[in-house]
């Protein structure tokens, strides 16, 4: 009893004095006590700690044995060390007042910390070891929790030292808590695990809606975006110890490296998203190469961690890491003016960059640890998804109203080239019609053409035949009828060579004339010498009454033909002993062919020049077939003129015809109507082609 109540008093004397040397020589670490603590103390205000050299043995009895002075106290709140592969020593002081034993925790606040050895004294003199790290599976630690963390238990009325020792390859930060009220630890875990439930919620939820954009549009910018956040979720879940129970024993030693390799590629992700989405492969200058060079660097970064230490990789990740952060926000700079995307692609850049950024003042002490500063940087991976996911909705919406611009111009121009086509269509189609009318007349024509050859080929084929029969009858004058059959082959024969003008004839002009200066009285003359057999053996003379030395500009093949046929319709019309006139030029014609037959009855020559009319049987019976006439008013219309029907002077019929003054203007017309016919042919020809 006596013993109890001297320890009770010498004891706080003891810690008094303690307290005192440590603040005022600063060697020795001030004492912890249970019974005073506000519930979470953090481990820097009461920790020393010593890095042992490597040739110092690596044991407990190493640091009982080295002087008081060789442990230091830390400058930082949070102390960080950085990457180093040497072994790390902590001890402090914790007493416990009270009469019954006092349990609490030591919370790392980490779960990236190879190896952790406890060393608690046993009450024989000795220390009990407590072991556990990313080292050792889950179900071997003290206490089953995602992130490392000691239970301890405190005699009463114990002053004790306590030593741990550190191994690790991840940065050496040492965020640890001493936790004396459970109910208040546990508030702070259940909220820490809320928020984390949060984020891989809302990363888990972007990445599988973007995936099924990536299997709907095949756009390997959503690909992208879900390697970015299932990147970031992998990598958070491994950093805070989520994936800890999950995890084979295999794969426990290269933790470290799984994670470093998560940090690049995460960056790699982020960086290909941003080269994709802004389209900096159609980039100039420093926007495309840039990019490309820190993507090949994070690519072969995020393999190394498996390859060399992790200790001498990571400073390296880490710097290409911030690199590429600020080449990401100067590029979404440079097209923030020109791109709405590149604007939701700079805040994202600026929340992960100064999610980061706090993580590191934090680490360095240069900020409070609270709540804000500890969730920073997992903020700044949500506010990064969320942001580049509005990017990609915005960039869809923007896709969309481009598609639906593009569809209404094509709309307009489908409209426009449908009208045009239409107008096309119909202006073809009246080419059509009228080149079919035109072919129509033309094969008319070639028709008359062909019956009007035959028409004159019956003349003298038919005065052939009577002087065949008058050979028959009367021998004796052979010789003398003989000198006429002369002249009517002569006649058969110029009549067959005529129907090569059948080529002359096209769909909208008759006849392509050849037009030349001509005799007007030569040219009848020679007409009535090639008529005059078939008027000899009827006894119709015939007379030239044109006047000399009259020139005329015609085809002189064409105008032949008219006046063959009007002299042999007059001879036709003419009785035995009659006269056929030729006379011109007269005030209003040009020739006029008379005669002084039975003439024409109103009705029959009101349709003379409309079609093919009924031929009337000559005097002598013999018929013609009612194409001649129309003939001769397409030729005269060809040659610019006219040809019309009078009545005689006494009795009979008189055809007039007239030729124009200008026959350069006949020509540029004939020219110009043949053009035209030209035009027409290659239109109906474009047709076809097109039709076929």
């Amino acid at each position: 009893m006596i013993r109890q109540m001297l320890y009770r008093l010498c004891l706080p004397v003891l810690l008094f004095g303690l307290t005192i040397s440590s603040l005022s020589f600063g060697q020795h670490s001030p004492v912890l006590s249970l019974s005073e603590a506000n519930g979470i103390t953090p481990l820097s205000e009461v920790m020393q700690y010593h890095f042992l050299t490597p040739d110092q043995p690596d044991n407990l009895q190493t640091l009982l044995q080295l002087d008081p002075t060789a442990f230091q106290r830390p400058h930082k709140q949070i102390p960080n060390f950085g990457y180093t592969d040497r072994v790390l020593w902590l001890r402090w002081n914790v007493s416990n007042s009270d009469a019954q034993p006092h349990h609490w925790w030591l919370d790392m606040k980490m779960a990236l910390i190879s190896s952790l050895t406890l060393y608690q004294p046993d009450g024989d003199g000795g220390y009990k070891q407590t072991r556990i790290g990313t080292e050792f599976p889950y179900d071997q630690r003290a206490l089953a929790r995602e992130q490392l963390a000691f239970k301890i238990v405190s005699p009463a009325h114990s002053l004790q030292t306590l030593y741990l020792r550190l191994e690790s390859q991840y940065s050496m930060r040492l965020p640890a808590v001493i936790v004396t009220d459970q109910e208040q630890w546990y508030q702070t875990h259940q909220f820490h695990e809320r928020f984390y439930s949060l984020l891989f919620g809302v990363l888990l939820a972007q990445g599988l809606y973007n995936l099924l954009l990536f299997f709907s549009l095949r756009d390997s910018m959503y690909l992208s975006y879900v390697g970015f956040v299932f990147t970031c979720a992998l990598n958070q879940m491994l950093f805070w110890g989520y994936l800890a129970p999950w995890l084979p024993a295999a794969l426990l030693p290269w933790m470290n490296a799984i994670v470093h390799s998560c940090i690049a590629v995460v960056t790699f992700f982020g960086l290909l998203f941003a080269y994709q989405f802004l389209g900096l492969a159609q980039q100039r200058g420093w926007q495309c190469w840039a990019p490309r060079i820190l993507l090949a660097l994070l690519a072969s970064l995020a393999i190394t961690p498996f390859i060399a230490p992790t200790a001498r990789i990571a400073p390296l990740i880490n710097l290409c890491v911030s690199v590429t952060v600020l080449v990401a926000i100067s590029v979404c700079l440079m097209q923030a003016l020109k791109s709405r995307g590149a604007r939701f692609l700079l805040l994202a850049w600026l929340g992960l960059l100064a999610g980061g950024l706090t993580e590191q003042l934090r680490n360095a002490g240069l900020l409070p640890i609270n709540a804000l500063t500890h969730l920073m940087y997992p903020l700044g991976l949500m506010l990064d998804s969320l942001l580049l996911s509005l990017a990609l909705a915005d960039r869809i919406r923007w896709l969309r109203q481009e598609k639906e611009a593009a569809q209404q111009k094509l709309t307009d121009t489908l409209i426009i080239a449908r009208d045009e086509l239409e107008e096309r269509v119909a202006r073809r189609t009246r080419e059509l019609s009228i080149t079919y009318q035109a072919a129509e007349e033309a094969i008319a024509v070639k028709n008359h053409f062909l019956q009007l050859v035959s028409h004159d080929l019956r003349s003298p084929l038919t005065s052939l035949q009577m002087l065949l029969s008058l050979l028959e009858s009367e021998p004796e004058k052979g010789r003398s009828l003989l000198t006429h059959s002369g002249p009517l082959l002569d006649q058969i024969v110029e009549r067959i060579d005529r129907l090569s003008h059948i080529r002359q004839i096209d769909s909208s002009q008759h006849w392509k004339l050849d037009l030349h200066p001509l005799c007007l009285h030569s040219l009848v003359q020679q007409r009535l010498d090639h008529q005059s057999t078939q008027a000899g053996l009827q006894n119709i003379s015939l007379h030239n009454q044109v006047t000399e030395h009259s020139i005329i500009v015609a085809d002189p093949h064409m105008l032949a033909d008219v006046l063959d046929n009007l002299i042999s319709n007059a001879i036709r019309f003419s009785k035995h002993g009659q006269s056929v006139e030729i006379t011109g030029p007269g005030k209003d014609y040009t020739l006029a062919v008379s005669d002084h037959g039975p003439g024409l009855n109103t009705d029959t020559a009101a349709q003379l020049f409309q079609g093919p009319v009924d031929s009337q049987p000559g005097v002598r019976g013999d018929k013609g077939q009612g194409h001649g006439l129309l003939f001769c008013h397409q030729v005269m219309q060809a040659h610019g003129g006219r040809l019309w029907y009078t009545e005689g002077r006494t009795q009979g019929s008189c055809f007039r015809l007239l030729l124009p003054d200008q026959p350069e203007t006949t020509t540029a017309h004939t020219s110009t109507q043949q053009d035209s016919t030209d035009a027409a042919i290659d239109s109906v020809a474009v047709k076809k082609r097109l039709t076929s």
